[in-house]
């Protein structure tokens, strides 16, 4: 989203620097790890290598990843709380490339690097916006990956000199600046920037049939969901929905796609239970994401009860500009309820309750095909006015107008 937030600023005619590491591959659970095409010639790099490199008209920056945590980060936690302690100070070695900007925009997560870019803005009086993706170290308590009393009140006090030390604080949601004000930030100093994802045209979303065909889903009815699998999405429920389903509705199948850390445990819950309707599938490429979802009757959007702090998924988003439906089994009082409702784009029902899911679903199900066109078509109108990268270059512009003004 970052990179081509970058794009679009550089194509209205902003010199735009990104800082950045080296090229690396993401962890998505031991059976699913994939070694990142880069990592064999970095291995053997200097310490602190900082090449510069021109990509579409891009100045990047690359800061060394530690080799004493990297690539040991890819399978061991410890490790990779390790590199987001350490990571973000390796910035400091481009700190002399850094000196010549006019606004400095980082964002948080990680903590400590939204944390140094705000101490870097002060320290270089350099204007400084923090992207506040998702509130540290709330999240985290909720997602029991942080329980040390005495780690959680260093990490809030990092917060709050981030939130201090920033001159902008932007988020992707009424809910997140609510909390960010909860913390004691002016709300004058909180602004909220919808994240923005890529908007497919309409000929692609008229693909969904290669899918199917692909798939043999010719006849079905297609519920979906695309993403990481990991233990804050309420996957155990969707699995549990399409075993109660399956004995009710005889066209429908569940299309899962994606890999992660839970993905070994929906396996063995599959066929556990002897759910006959799933199709599993790995991460899909972009164009068959897009056809997937084209494909889609309904999509699924799943959190747990445990996440309490705001958060707008990704994939919500993506549904949404893909025109279709979707049911949100998410807690009732968060900003993808909000959203969804306010919209007219789908159904949202409470976490971990299998026959509230099942439900919604078979009402979805039971519609007429003209009342799932039009959910599909508020979802996308909707990402179109908010989600588009157009918008959201064009509200961080007038923010760096005002902090040069």
């Amino acid at each position: 989203m970052f990179y081509q937030l970058a794009l679009e600023l550089q194509k209205r005619g902003h010199c735009i620097n990104v800082f950045t590491t080296e090229t690396r591959c993401y962890y998505l659970g031991s059976n699913y790890m994939k070694k990142s095409p880069s990592q064999g010639r970095l291995r053997h790099k200097s310490l602190l290598w900082d090449g510069r490199t021109r990509r579409y008209k891009l100045n990047v920056h690359r800061a060394k990843l530690l080799p004493l945590i990297y690539p040991r980060s890819g399978d061991s936690v410890f490790f990779r709380r390790l590199e987001h302690v350490f990571q973000p100070f390796m910035f400091l070695t481009l700190i002399d490339r850094i000196t010549s900007s006019d606004v400095i925009l980082v964002y948080s997560p990680p903590l400590l690097l939204g944390y140094l870019g705000s101490i870097l803005g002060k320290l270089l009086n350099i204007p400084t916006i923090v992207n506040v993706q998702d509130i540290h170290p709330d999240a985290l308590v909720d997602l029991g990956l942080l329980n040390n009393p005495v780690l959680i009140k260093i990490f809030e006090v990092i917060e709050r000199l981030m939130y201090k030390f920033a001159d902008v604080l932007t988020v992707h949601g009424v809910g997140n600046k609510n909390v960010v004000v909860e913390h004691g930030v002016s709300p004058n100093k909180v602004l909220t920037v919808h994240n923005a994802c890529y908007i497919p045209p309409l000929n692609i979303l008229r693909e969904g049939n290669q899918f199917r065909q692909k798939y043999s889903l010719e006849n079905s009815f297609v519920v979906t969901y695309a993403g990481i699998m990991s233990s804050s999405q309420d996957l155990h429920t969707i699995v549990e929905a399409a075993k109660l389903l399956s004995r009710k509705l005889q066209d429908v199948v569940f299309v899962l796609a994606g890999n992660g850390p839970e993905r070994e445990e929906l396996e063995f819950l599959i066929k556990k239970l002897k759910v006959s309707n799933i199709l599993l599938l790995p991460f899909q490429a972009s164009t068959d994401y897009w056809q997937l979802l084209a494909a889609s009757d309904v999509c699924l959007v799943p959190l747990k009860r445990k996440v309490k702090t705001p958060v707008i998924p990704r994939k919500l988003m993506d549904i949404m500009a893909a025109a279709r439906p979707v049911v949100a089994n998410v807690p009732l009082d968060g900003d993808v309820a909000s959203i969804i409702e306010k919209v007219g784009s789908g159904m949202v029902v409470e976490p971990e309750n299998t026959q509230v899911l099942a439900q919604a679903l078979k009402r979805i199900h039971d519609m007429n095909s003209e009342d799932r066109l039009r959910m599909g078509q508020n979802g996308r109108f909707f990402a179109l006015r908010n989600f588009s990268i157009g918008m959201m270059a064009g509200k961080y512009e007038a923010i760096f107008l005002f902090l040069k003004g």
